[in-house]
């Protein structure tokens, strides 16, 4: 039996934690991760039991029939809001999305001297 607290409601610090990332292979968009924290005292899940409910939790909101799983430490994907990730395909590791910085606009920066026609 499985049962997932809030952080906030966390009293003790987990003994251990696994983490299961679902991505596209043909892309490395991932659509779901699923952390497992296990305090003291409760039976720690094997790999299998992990991917499985990662599996069954997608499920609910994606097909998932394509999607690859991908076990990763919390040192490996440390989650943080606001930044984009993917999985790297080649090398089976997560990597942030930077975002290309692209123009605004294709006409000249406001400061450049414009070109006059002569007659």
């Amino acid at each position: 039996m499985f049962f997932s607290l809030n952080r906030r409601e966390q009293t003790e610090e987990p003994v251990s934690e696994a983490m299961c990332v679902l991505y596209n292979p043909t892309d490395g968009r991932i659509l779901h991760f699923h952390r497992v924290s296990v305090l003291p005292g409760a039976r720690v899940p094997s790999r299998e039991d992990v991917e499985r409910l990662a599996i069954e939790t997608a499920r609910r909101h994606h097909d998932t029939a394509e999607l690859r799983p991908l076990h990763v430490t919390r040192a490996e994907f440390h989650h943080q809001a606001g930044r984009q990730y993917r999985v790297d395909i080649r090398r089976r590791r997560i990597v942030e999305v930077r975002e290309p910085q692209r123009r605004l606009s294709r006409e000249r920066p406001i400061h450049a001297p414009q070109k006059t026609k002569q007659k």
